[in-house]
């Protein structure tokens, strides 16, 4: 059974469960990426069998003494004041796309001035570390009272069961959904009380991370503003959905150009609290040769590749996205369809897909990488994938196929500003796609709508980007 809920709905149960506090912190916020991803992207699974794993980890949540933050430490842990006038930079992910984030930013601190909190052991390889404590994770610090965190959850547990009986009740839902609301909460609960020891024992000069309103980040960044630690944001992808990235959590919000800032502050950001400084992550040039990418995948030097870049969206949009794309490809001698998947996606979710489409390449890293797939690209499609942004940096031209205005997101702007391509059926991207390959002056165009928006919407990348965003950091402290 699949669960999805409008923006307006969790932006109002966000409200709401931030006027309830664990220790003076908000308990809104912490929630956010959960709320994304169970009810507005719709991708988990509620079924009674689920229901019944929900309670007994409910259990686990309120009873055991030794999980999660509370779990015996075997690392070596930090001296006391260790992060006095050092950044606090976090990494979430081995994706080079997330770690890139903030790496270029160690980069240029270096270790007298920065401490790395990891969020998965194996990152500690990627830091090239000679100084200790400079590269540190949860193990690092004494583990919290669980007694202290019960104490304190009991106190508002109360007033958060009334806030999710009425949700559940103005919204038709079962009890399953608010227990699985609830443990969740329980969980970014201890992850508050274990960062607010945590940063108040080391105490940073100031804290970036990746995204403010992903789960693993959001206590932190909470935690921080209870005390007075200043905390910035980077910007880590689209703009699909103002909730993904507003409320803002941080005190700032460091985006990539002009009119990513636009659209920030056309879904209700302050724009005072915003600063230009671009992509730290980003390259706006192509790494790899395309004759020899196309001489592993077996093409003709001649042959166009044209990629669709997927996102995380509900089955139905799922199915309409990809028949458009492979009714259009399949078949087509001059092109190659390439399916890049999100991230986020199994490859399973296309099983009957691949069986189906014999001559387009379904992709999750298996054959080409992320930047081999840009450098082989002759067009990408995209409904409201990010990837279509690293596209047009790289002067890869895009086009939009909308299979759900309601969702489209990013691809609106691409749409309505960038004024690129918007098609809505097989019909209409044949038909652009043969004016785009067959007409010099359309292609040239074109390519010319491409560029613009691109300069317009990311004005820095990678070391130039970080070194702007350092900057910024140093600014706030003069």
């Amino acid at each position: 059974m699949e669960i999805r809920l409008s923006e307006k709905v969790l932006i109002k149960l966000e409200d709401e469960l931030n006027q309830i506090s664990l220790l003076e912190m908000p308990l809104g916020g912490v929630m956010a990426n959960f709320f994304i991803v169970d009810f507005l992207y719709g991708n988990r699974n509620w079924s009674r069998k689920k229901y019944f794993i929900d309670l007994i980890s409910s259990l686990s949540l309120r009873y055991r003494t030794n999980r999660g933050v509370f779990s015996q430490r075997a690392g070596e842990i930090v001296p006391p004041n260790f992060g006095e006038n050092k950044a606090l930079l976090t990494f979430i992910s081995s994706r080079p796309y997330l770690f890139n984030i903030n790496f270029e930013l160690w980069n240029l601190l270096g270790e007298d001035e920065s401490i790395s909190l990891i969020f998965k052991s194996d990152l500690r390889s990627k830091f090239s570390s000679k100084t200790p404590g400079a590269v540190i994770e949860l193990a690092n610090f004494q583990a919290p009272d669980f007694q202290g965190w019960a104490k304190a959850y009991s106190a508002v547990a109360k007033d958060i069961r009334r806030v999710l009986k009425k949700f559940r009740r103005q919204n038709n839902l079962s009890r399953m959904v608010t227990r699985r609301i609830q443990n969740k909460l329980m969980e970014q609960s201890q992850s508050l009380y274990f960062y607010y020891g945590a940063l108040a024992y080391l105490k940073p000069r100031y804290i970036v991370v990746e995204s403010d309103r992903y789960s693993l980040t959001s206590p932190l960044v909470v935690a921080a503003n209870s005390l007075n630690i200043p905390t910035y944001t980077m910007m880590h992808g689209a703009v699909n959905y103002g909730f993904a990235y507003l409320p803002l959590l941080a005190d700032k919000l460091l985006c990539w150009g002009r009119q990513q800032k636009q659209m920030l502050v056309k879904f209700g950001a302050d724009e005072e609290r915003i600063a230009i400084t671009g992509a730290p992550q980003s390259s706006n040039l192509i790494k790899g040769s395309k004759a020899e990418i196309k001489e592993k995948l077996s093409l003709k030097s001649n042959q166009r590749v044209i990629v669709l870049a997927t996102n995380p969206m509900s089955p139905e949009q799922r199915a309409g996205l990809l028949n458009i794309f492979c009714s259009v490809i399949e078949g087509n001698e001059s092109w190659k369809g390439v399916v890049r998947l999100h991230p986020s996606e199994p490859i399973e979710l296309y099983s009957s897909l691949i069986g189906k489409y014999k001559d387009i390449l379904f992709d999750k890293n298996q054959i080409l990488e992320f930047d081999e797939t840009l450098a082989v690209a002759d067009l990408v499609c995209v409904y409201n994938s990010a990837f279509g942004l690293d596209a047009l940096f790289k002067g890869v031209p895009v086009s939009v196929i909308n299979v759900d205005e309601e969702f489209l997101g990013q691809g609106s702007d691409l749409i309505n500003v960038g004024l690129l391509n918007e098609s809505k059926s097989a019909e209409e991207l044949k038909e652009f796609i043969n004016k785009w390959a067959n007409s010099l002056d359309f292609k040239t165009s074109y390519q010319k709508k491409c560029d613009f928006y691109a300069s317009d919407y990311c004005a820095y990348f990678g070391r130039e980007a970080a070194e702007r965003s350092l900057q910024f950091f140093n600014s706030q402290f003069a």
